[in-house]
């Protein structure tokens, strides 16, 4: 979809929440809505669906996200009138950019072996927000292939103290030693 056509709905959803001070509110509920979304592969090929009516999918957004603000379900709305529906994940996407840029805020992933208990989750946030002097949020992601400690990506930036790494730099290292 056109990059120009994300960033028109985007942008005006942004303003509008900024403008009604509910930034916060709107990106939960967008990111509620795009985890239902994410969930449920029959409700996407519902919204995708040109034989469905668009007043039977605006019926079934106000009966499905009946806790969100009127603003986001509004926001659903032109986009299901306006046949966009399509653009709402990278919507979400641009939206949370926008947000992250103007709170200070990264976004990072820590790939791990194991689900990272909650306070080892928080320390390594809290060490991440000293050595970017920003707030990081991270995502953790089960990656056993890393065998053992953590790979983390952060704004661009890669920091791997992984068992894998470490036995991948060894076996370069040994191998150039033996030339």
């Amino acid at each position: 979809m056109n990059d120009a056509v994300i960033k028109v709905y985007s942008e005006a959803f942004f303003d509008l929440s900024s403008d009604k001070n509910k930034l916060e509110m709107h990106k939960e509920d967008l990111k509620y809505i795009l985890d239902v979304f994410d969930k449920n592969k029959e409700l996407n090929s519902l919204m995708d669906n040109p034989n469905v009516s668009i007043e039977d999918k605006k019926y079934l957004i106000s009966e499905i996200f009946v806790d969100i603000d009127s603003d986001s379900k509004n926001l659903l709305n032109v986009l299901i009138d306006n046949k966009r529906f399509m653009v709402f994940g990278d919507l979400v996407r641009d939206f949370n950019r926008k947000y992250n840029y103007v709170n200070n805020i990264l976004e990072g992933i820590v790939y791990s072996t194991r689900k990272l208990d909650s306070e080892d989750f928080k320390n390594l946030e809290n060490a991440l927000n000293k050595k970017f002097d920003k707030k990081v949020e991270l995502t953790n992601i089960i990656d056993e292939s890393l065998i053992g400690g953590l790979s983390i990506y952060v704004e661009g930036k890669r920091i791997d103290n992984s068992i894998k790494n470490r036995l991948d730099s060894l076996k370069a290292h040994l191998l150039k030693e033996g030339e």
